[in-house]
């Protein structure tokens, strides 16, 4: 829970507002508090409010996958990304890897396995030697595969967040820090259409604790394993060459090599092919067919936001803001000492992985759900009283604007999509999630370099710490009163 600064203001405030940010009295000089203005739109996206509206949106999922569900099996938003998983599995199961660079044997194959005509084939798009972790998952039958897929997966956040909340000495329990991830909209996306992205977040999780335990060998190793993933890879390798963590890379890609390895003596020609495909992810997100209205990669912004003017300009856009991004992180740790425990390392960390996740040239909505983890970061390592998010109003703010932005960009791309098409007679979409991350990562890091804590030790929050949550979660005052 968050406190406010005092009971008296949190009765004085008005129904339905964020209670006010105040910094800390000068008890040296007696100096009173100044209260801060509120967030402008805080009738509109207060605490509780923010609680419910990724509820309403969980619902309207659930029942669209419902009602297709009972119209014609299992499809649609339930399931449908894992869809594409359970096929690579499949062909991996019965000799077949060459078929998944064959978009009509996949979609033929899908057929089958729903029992209908399906109108969107669900494409393999992930490293080939990947699809090996599904060749278990496709001899099910369908739906029970994605039964035990989902079951899986929230295990996995279950054991990371509860890892994270022992390394950090965070004061939410397990539960309760799932239950703020679930209000954030990437997280009902993901869980309902069956995407990995638990295990991305597992694996970041356990990277972050190797490398604050100074085992940067086992990190490496862990770190590695992105390679079935890589535009995830990209912000925290250049994090960590920046910070001269070469032992950390050697083992990643020692881990990487085996998993192509893997891949060469397996699937060699749907490797090959895979590769030399690489270029073509760029046609495939410019294809009016794709939901490009969920894309927030890096790259993407640009082509969102010019490619409907010109392509070179989107193009030029897009690898401005990737190579913009990457240079933010590599700043981060130019000149820095490597002490990892300390408070300034571990508000570093987090502005990495945050804009680590954006500066992937392709990602998709779902994938956002990996923020929690620089968020929980933060919140565990800035608690305050002050009744300010993390204490410091540029996170504060900007984690607000990201959690609002991520609640409404899907409905607010196909909007800019519909009006520009009619105005313009091509798409333009403005993702603000993009530059919306870029700005938190700044304000972490601005944090941790004011503190000039490099050579704090860390230390666990005192036993009658106040509980801090993240945004959404219900505001508790001091004595026990609350405000939403």
């Amino acid at each position: 829970m968050m406190p406010s600064s005092s009971t008296e203001a949190a009765q004085n405030m008005p129904s339905g507002a964020l209670p006010e940010a105040q910094p800390e009295a000068d008890t040296q000089h007696g100096d009173q508090p100044k209260p801060l203005p509120r967030f402008a739109i805080a009738k509109l996206m207060n605490a509780e409010r923010m609680r419910v509206y990724p509820a309403l949106m969980f619902i309207a999922l659930a029942f669209m996958s419902i009602r297709d569900a009972l119209k014609t099996g299992i499809h649609g938003e339930l399931g449908g990304d894992f869809l594409s998983f359970y096929t690579g599995g499949a062909f991996m199961l019965h000799g077949n890897a060459a078929a998944l660079a064959l978009v009509d044997k996949q979609h033929a194959f899908q057929e089958m396995v729903l029992h209908f005509p399906v109108k969107n084939t669900a494409v393999w798009v992930s490293p080939p030697f990947f699809a090996w972790l599904f060749a278990p998952l496709a001899m099910l039958p369908f739906p029970v595969a994605y039964a035990v897929f989902t079951a899986a997966s929230l295990a996995l956040c279950i054991g990371a967040f509860s890892a994270l909340r022992k390394t950090l000495s965070i004061q939410q329990s397990t539960k309760r820090m799932l239950w703020t991830a679930a209000q954030f909209c990437p997280t009902i996306h993901w869980f309902v259409i069956g995407q990995t992205t638990a295990m991305w977040l597992s694996l970041l999780v356990w990277v972050f604790i190797l490398l604050r335990q100074g085992r940067d060998a086992k990190a490496g190793l862990l770190f590695g394993l992105l390679v079935c993933k890589p535009p995830l890879a990209i912000g925290l390798a250049v994090g960590l060459l920046a910070a001269r963590r070469f032992r950390t890379l050697t083992f990643a890609g020692v881990s990487a090599a085996a998993l192509v390895g893997v891949g060469l003596l397996t699937t060699p020609s749907a490797l090959l092919h895979y590769v030399h495909a690489g270029p073509k992810l760029v046609s495939l997100v410019r294809n009016p067919a794709y939901p490009i209205s969920g894309l927030v990669g890096s790259f993407e912004f640009g082509t969102l936001l010019l490619d409907g003017i010109s392509h070179r300009l989107g193009t030029a856009l897009g690898v401005a803001m990737l190579v913009g991004l990457l240079g933010m992180i590599a700043s981060f740790w130019a000149r820095t000492t490597w002490r990892p425990g300390t408070l300034s390392w571990d508000l570093k960390m987090a502005a990495t992985l945050a804009v680590g996740v954006t500066a992937s040239p392709h990602l998709f909505f779902y994938d956002l759900m990996l923020l929690m983890l620089p968020l929980f970061i933060v919140s565990a390592r800035l608690p305050t009283r002050s009744g300010l998010l993390f204490g410091d109003r540029g996170l504060a703010e900007t984690t607000f604007w990201i959690w609002a932005a991520a609640l409404a960009s899907p409905l607010v791309s196909a909007i800019e999509m519909v009006l520009s098409r009619e105005a313009f007679g091509f798409a333009i979409v403005l993702q603000l999630l993009v530059p919306l991350v870029g700005v938190w990562g700044y304000y972490a890091n601005r944090r941790a370099q004011a503190l000039n804590a490099d050579h704090e030790p860390w230390r666990s929050a005192a036993p009658d710490a106040p509980e801090v949550s993240l945004m959404p979660a219900r505001f508790e005052m001091a004595d026990g009163a609350k405000t939403c």
